[in-house]
């Protein structure tokens, strides 16, 4: 249900008028979201909220996506590329050392982090440019991993990362403008290899995807784009499109699930 917590302008008075990349913290009652200037956070479950920008002068600093870890750091993704906290308590923020890019205001990613279920210090990245990244230590240093997927190619959308694993092995989904695909990744215990080929989700689902989750079930996904809801139980054999605009389940421009 709404909340009915009002947030005041900030200082400086710099509006606030749109919520991107609502982020729930493991283990607590946090809520984070970001906004045209800064983020909001709740400490109760959405009852009341405080305003938090990284950038200590006050100035204008969309927060577009935001990953809150079980260990209390938290990383927001914005117009001033990317800011790392360490601490429950929000204070002490400071920018990774790639100094990533700065984000241009017409591209807004909600869902540009992914964590790995191995380790909270391993976080992977995409910015507007098509790129990809990963960082294993808490996001202080990145490095590239190649994204090839052929001519079909566009602005990146999402990065997400299966929760469910074997061993020291995680499957990594990533999403741009025209299709997505995924890739297997092998921890062995000081690196990610990267050897493995992308697989590219085939083209029988609507193009343009938005979004990615997955199901509680083994091998259950979720897919969001440009045509509605599709649904795989098999890990990307096959999909279905979850109702139709003729069955009463107008399910267009979904952006996030």
């Amino acid at each position: 249900h709404p909340t009915s917590s009002i947030v005041n302008p900030s200082a400086n008075g710099t509006s606030r008028f749109n919520a991107y990349g609502i982020c729930f913290q493991p283990a607590s009652s946090n809520i984070y979201v970001g906004t045209d200037s800064g983020f909001l956070v709740s400490n109760d479950l959405g009852m009341s909220w405080r305003y938090i920008n990284p950038q200590s002068n006050g100035q204008k600093n969309g927060i577009y996506s935001i990953i809150a870890l079980s260990n209390g750091k938290v990383l927001t993704y914005g117009e001033l590329g990317i800011w790392i906290c360490d601490n429950f308590n929000l204070t002490n923020w400071y920018q990774d050392n790639n100094k990533l890019n700065i984000l241009d205001r017409k591209w807004k990613i909600p869902n540009a982090f992914a964590v790995s279920p191995l380790s909270n210090d391993h976080i992977f990245y995409t910015d507007i440019e098509d790129n990809l990244f990963y960082s294993i230590d808490g996001g202080k240093n990145w490095k590239k991993i190649l994204t090839d997927f052929g001519d079909n190619y566009g602005r990146s959308v999402y990065v997400k990362i299966n929760p469910n694993y074997n061993d020291n092995q995680i499957d990594l989904f990533y999403g741009h403008k025209t299709t997505f695909g995924f890739k297997t990744l092998f921890w062995n215990g000081s690196d990610y290899n990267f050897s493995s080929k992308w697989n590219v989700i085939p083209y029988g689902i609507h193009s343009d995807p938005t979004d990615l989750d997955f199901g509680r079930q083994d091998k259950l996904l979720y897919a969001t784009n440009d045509g509605g809801i599709y649904k795989s139980i098999n890990y990307n054999q096959s999909w279905t499109l979850l109702g139709t605009p003729n069955k009463g389940y107008d399910a267009y421009q979904i952006y996030d699930i």
